[in-house]
């Protein structure tokens, strides 16, 4: 047992292997294309699409799963501003395969 371990810990087999690899292994993340709508840019705490949008896409860049390509996956977010009260929805829209009945692809918003 412990001589599989061993051989498991070969440097020439983990040096080829990111973490990104093994992020992108396990959770099969593609990267997003990101949207935002911001219903009122004339509020009171001086909130705007751009804003949200650097900070937002450089969170996602950061994460490595940022792309200016069109299509999916897309992240959309919804800005609601009220006084000095805000709330955010998010969406993601992507497409997922149904390879079990109807063997066609469908768009899951979540």
């Amino acid at each position: 047992m412990f001589l599989l371990f061993l051989l498991a810990m070969r440097p020439g087999i983990t040096e080829n292997v990111s973490t990104f690899d093994r992020f992108k292994l396990w959770t099969n993340c593609q990267p997003l294309q990101l949207h935002v709508y911001h219903q009122d840019e004339e509020n009171e705490i001086d909130l705007t699409n751009e804003d949200i949008e650097i900070a937002v896409r450089s969170r996602l860049r950061s994460a490595r799963l940022y792309t200016d390509e069109a299509g999916t996956p897309l992240l959309y977010l919804i800005i609601h501003v009220v006084g000095l009260a805000f709330g955010i929805d998010l969406y993601l829209y992507k497409f997922v395969p149904d390879s079990f009945y109807s063997k066609e692809n469908g768009l899951a918003i979540t």
